[in-house]
């Protein structure tokens, strides 16, 4: 099991919430979804994704939006990732909603 470290508060993170929705994201537009695993740090309550599955929930098809409301609980939110979205001039800085740069 993975114990990863908050780097600003050199504390462990804690798992919040098992198979939170992922939508990996290719030349702006959803191409896959996951299930990962949510942590959190417990000091600066900073988050991150991790121990997706070995093969995606889904991929890109005509009915992708209904699979990924259809993983989606009540409550819940989907994150998307964007190649790069740390990058100078990324598709973050352009989006208004949170956007949260994860390695997979």
């Amino acid at each position: 099991m993975p114990r990863p470290v908050c780097v600003n508060c050199q504390c462990e993170f804690r798992r919040e919430k098992d198979d939170t929705g992922v939508v990996q994201m290719a030349d702006s537009k959803p191409y896959s979804l996951w299930g990962g695993d949510l942590w959190k740090c417990p000091g600066c309550e900073a988050e991150i994704v991790i121990v997706f599955g070995k093969v995606s929930i889904t991929k890109h098809q005509p009915e992708f939006e209904a699979a990924i409301k259809a993983h989606q609980r009540p409550g819940e939110r989907i994150v998307y990732v964007y190649e790069g979205a740390a990058d100078e001039g990324s598709k973050q800085n352009e989006i208004s909603r949170p956007i949260y740069d994860l390695t997979i």
